[in-house]
């Protein structure tokens, strides 16, 4: 006896296309990646959605990956000088945390992609809007505290470990100089002021 499938994919739900309130809900180091362009240090960043919800009243949650580098012509870079409103000076560039953005909140455009799914467009200024504080659990991990013994790879989802390990730390291939550093810092809250 054979099985039947159906269209309906589980209990997945998109977020929908346009502006939404949002978090910022974590930020993995997945080490330095293999792609078209060569090998790059990379990163997830993780919103909570504060205007969509699970089934059962949790934020839905958006990511995008981004090679972690402050450059003036990064996307990363682009996204958070529009986040927080203004560009960085020489010097907040060069000691850059990616942690420090974990909490803040923010505006994100959602758009669709070229496989139909929603992703994150622009990551706007949220200076003057009301959001509330997520109460989900925050995603923080550092390739470089996880080989200290600092952090632990299971607590991360496994489509993230899986990254993390065929990352060039993990393998033992050299990783390129100049990446952001990741240390841990303390977020706190502050309505008027973006903390990075």
């Amino acid at each position: 006896m054979g099985f039947s499938i159906g269209s309906k994919g589980g209990s997945f739900k998109d977020v929908s296309v346009g502006l939404h309130p949002a978090r910022c809900a974590g930020v993995v180091d997945i080490g330095t990646q293999h792609g078209p362009y060569g090998a790059k240090k990379q990163m997830i960043v993780f919103w909570d959605i504060m205007d969509e919800f699970t089934d059962d009243g949790r934020p839905l949650r958006l990511s995008k990956f981004y090679a972690a580098n402050t450059h003036p012509e990064s996307t990363f870079s682009k996204d958070l000088m529009s986040w927080r409103g203004k560009p960085f000076t020489a010097e907040e560039k060069d000691n850059f945390e990616p942690f420090n953005i974990i909490g803040a909140k923010c505006q994100l455009n959602v758009v669709l992609n070229k496989n139909n799914r929603t992703t994150v467009d622009k990551v706007l200024n949220a200076s003057k809007v009301d959001i509330p504080e997520s109460t989900q659990p925050q995603l923080r991990f550092s390739i470089e505290d996880y080989l200290d013994g600092k952090h632990s790879i299971d607590e991360l989802p496994e489509w993230i470990q899986n990254f993390v390990k065929k990352s060039d730390e993990l393998t033992g291939q050299s990783a390129p100089s100049g990446a952001v550093k990741a240390e841990q810092s303390v977020y706190e809250s502050k309505e008027d002021d973006v903390p990075f």
